[in-house]
């Protein structure tokens, strides 16, 4: 036993002292760190200019990330010339395998691209709606290695000109780009702490979950379906959110930024035949996207139900379809998939990603050709309609940060008889002549089945809940389309002799909008009380229901209330006025209320 501890020390000493030789035989002439802040990712690009100063050949390097960092890298690739390198890590230690070994005295250029995420912190943690975002960086001027360097220079490129604070010692900043350096002569693994304080209000997206479902279908689509839970992760909101302040316009008509720090729209690049894309989430359809072709890509711009503000979050799912030719190759019998990995959103990492695609029922053979590492793949079954075995699903999971520079091509290849594209057609056939027949046999019985009390009340209150969202989502119309332009119209233009004209058009066309908006509304109600007549169940009981006949009748008085300023105002009754404004504040906080009041009973 003793012997094997003394042979197991004899070895560790021999690695050790091989590293240390290979750490002494290499020296770096020239270090020049980029550092991009621009983002939510940090990307980190070093030009390493090598030299081999031992008297053997050198075919690999280390490249070393401090270990407090470790946990925040995403992504690290290197590269000579464009041309990719083998990396393999180790605890914080990433292996770099040159293409050429390195002969003694001669020297070769690399550079190392890194992501990190999570490593912006905000400072402060808590900003009102009006205030700018600022983060600070903690970092290192000198690059952390374990080689001497002879020469380097560390910059840091920042969202804009404005800069807080920072670390002054051997600082520059010109613009944008706060440098530090050179540094000459410094020895291994040295460590020069700086920071840098800077606001910054571009979009900090954060996709805590994503499921992507491939579907493949030798009919001749993808079908591709992304879920997607997103966070603001920027420095959270504190106290309440305006949307008065948040959608304030100036006088000539521009829009203020009234939440510098939100973001509203999310663009995605979809492949340039995609089709039938759809936008939504639990309530329905989210109609507010637009799609428009570029280059190569379609760009699509997906806009939230609100505005995305620090530490909110929302969940939706889009959809669109792709041609198969278009991603898809055929070798006789075995078939290639050839798609992109990760999301089509932009600066944007996810904590956790699944992608899981659906081949066709009766595939064999799969396997698939990820050009990075993931945590998983699973094989699995789906049971859909008119499935006898079951559709093969390969499930991969990647966690702890995948970000665009993982969207890269991956492939999964299957065999697949093309006989079996008819399987489903002949099911379909021989299910509606199943149908046909048993639906000759059932009308010929006389079977009545009737609904529990409890199954009746129960449907007729989840459509009630719908409905009454639906209401809810009229009244915010109404007070966007009708009254705010009612008031600024009286507040603008009535007053002014000259524009009583253009007043007098644009009253009707806010009257058109109300009564179509109070049409709906009443339509809501009139499906209610028809559910409530039809389940038998009693009007005086049934508070959501009342709640929003009081909320219409609410919303027409202040409408009949807004006719009765403008007639006064036309006659120029001061005292009248003032009642009637007051009682209009009246009814507009009624309204508020009231929905109040309908949110916690639903």
């Amino acid at each position: 036993m003793k012997s094997i501890i003394l042979l197991l020390g004899i070895f560790l000493m021999l690695l050790q002292g091989i590293h240390s030789k290979g750490a002494k035989s290499i020296e770096i002439d020239n270090a020049i760190r980029s550092v991009i802040l621009k983002n939510s990712i940090v990307r980190e690009t070093i030009a390493l200019t090598l030299r081999n100063v031992g008297s053997d050949s050198q075919s690999s390097f280390i490249y070393v990330i401090p270990e407090e960092k470790l946990s925040q890298v995403s992504y690290v690739l290197a590269q000579h010339q464009k041309e990719k390198l083998n990396v393999v890590q180790k605890d914080n230690e990433y292996t770099v395998t040159l293409k050429k070994s390195l002969a003694p005295k001669s020297s070769v250029t690399v550079t190392i691209q890194t992501a990190f995420v999570n490593s912006l912190t905000p400072f402060p943690k808590e900003i009102r709606q009006h205030e700018n975002q600022k983060f600070r960086y903690d970092d290192s001027a000198t690059l952390y290695t374990p080689y001497k360097v002879k020469n380097q220079r560390t910059s840091f490129r920042l969202p804009g000109h404005s800069v807080e604070g920072y670390t002054k010692k051997s600082a520059s900043l010109k613009g944008s780009e706060l440098t530090y350096g050179p540094f000459k002569n410094m020895p291994r693994y040295t460590k020069t702490p700086v920071f840098v304080h800077f606001p910054n209000n571009m979009p900090f997206i954060r996709i805590k979950e994503l499921k992507r479902i491939l579907e493949i279908s030798h009919w001749g689509n993808l079908a591709v379906e992304e879920h997607y839970v997103i966070q603001h992760h920027g420095a959270k909101l504190k106290g309440g959110f305006s949307r008065l302040d948040y959608s304030r316009r100036s006088r000539d008509g521009r829009m203020l930024n009234g939440a510098p720090s939100s973001w509203r729209q999310m663009t995605a690049k979809l492949p340039p035949r995609a089709s039938d894309v759809y936008f939504r989430d639990r309530i329905g359809n989210i109609s507010t996207s637009t799609c428009r072709p570029s280059g190569k890509n379609l760009l699509v711009d997906f806009f939230p139900r609100f505005p995305m503000l620090g530490g909110w979050q929302t969940t939706f799912y889009i959809g669109y379809n792709v041609p198969l030719e278009d991603v898809m190759t055929a070798d006789g019998s075995t078939y290639k998939l050839n798609y992109e990995f990760s999301t089509p959103f932009s600066n944007a990492h996810i904590d956790d990603y699944t992608l899981e695609i659906n081949v066709p029922e009766g595939a064999a053979d799969i396997k698939t050709a990820i050009p990075f590492d993931v945590d998983s793949i699973e094989h699995d079954k789906l049971f859909t309609y008119l499935d006898v075995y079951g559709r093969p699903v390969v499930r991969i999971t990647k966690k702890n940060a995948v970000i665009p520079e993982h969207n890269e091509i991956f492939s999964l290849t299957y065999s697949f008889s093309n006989s079996l594209v008819w399987q489903e057609p002949l099911m379909i056939i021989g299910t509606l002549f199943f149908i046909c027949v048993s639906t000759m046999i059932y009308v010929r019985f006389d079977l009545k089945i009737t609904k529990t009390p409890y199954e009746v009340k129960s449907e007729y209150k989840d459509l009630r809940a719908d409905l009454a969202e639906k209401f809810t989502e009229k009244v915010v119309s109404l007070e966007d389309n009708v009254f705010r332009p009612l008031e600024s119209a009286i507040k603008h233009k009535l007053s002014n002799t000259d524009r009583i004209d253009e007043f007098k058009q644009q009253y009707e066309s806010i009257k058109a909008s109300f009564k179509k908006i109070a049409g709906e509304m009443k339509a809501i109600e009139t499906s209610i009380n028809n559910a409530r007549v039809e389940a038998n169940l009693d009007a005086k009981h049934d508070s959501i229901l009342n709640k929003l006949q009081s909320i219409s009748t609410t919303a027409e008085s202040k409408f009949d209330k807004s006719r009765q300023i403008i007639d006064h105002k036309q006659a120029k009754s001061p005292n009248k006025l003032n009642k009637l404004e007051q009682e209009y504040d009246t009814l507009s906080s009624t309204i508020l209320a009231q929905i109040g009041e309908l949110n916690l009973l639903l």
